[in-house]
């Protein structure tokens, strides 16, 4: 998805003015509506689920113009960390272009979680976070956290 958005910033001017004509004031009041659409579009969205969400954001790749700009699009997944090797949780997106951010936590398991880990993690106990065209491949050094339940956020852009 793409926008060619004429305003590139997330913020509107406060003084508004309405002309006296009605056929002006129609078109300032439609300029105003597509600018505080915009304005509200731009701004970072906090929804964070399983199902592909727009984040907000607006991406130009250094190939496309300031004209047009790319829309990233987040997904959560989840699964359990199984032991020292790869977890591989497939993603479902098709056209992956590019992947504008990666991260996620893995907890411990049990019924009350005590020990919470950011993703990636490092040394000793690595565990990273690798993502290809069909999957996310969880990848953990060693076995300390084996069975941890874990979330990556994926955030990307599609063509």
């Amino acid at each position: 998805m793409t926008t060619n958005s004429n305003y590139d910033s997330p913020y509107v001017d406060s003084a508004i003015w309405l002309p006296e004509d009605d056929a002006q004031r129609m078109i300032r009041m439609t300029d105003l509506f597509n600018q505080f659409s915009n304005a509200i579009n731009l701004r970072e969205i906090g929804v964070y689920e399983n199902s592909e969400s727009i984040t907000g954001e607006q991406w130009g790749p250094p190939n496309l113009t300031n004209q047009e700009r790319l829309v990233p699009f987040r997904k959560v997944l989840g699964g359990n960390i199984t032991g020292s090797g790869t977890t591989t949780v497939p993603h479902g997106i098709t056209n992956l272009l590019f992947c504008t951010r990666i991260y996620g936590t893995a907890v411990n398991s049990g019924t009350t979680p005590t020990t919470f880990i950011p993703l990636p993690q490092s040394a000793p106990d690595d565990v990273n976070i690798v993502v290809n065209q069909t999957n996310i491949l969880v990848k953990a050094a060693t076995n300390t956290y084996n069975g941890y339940p874990f979330l990556v956020i994926l955030e990307y852009l599609r063509s």
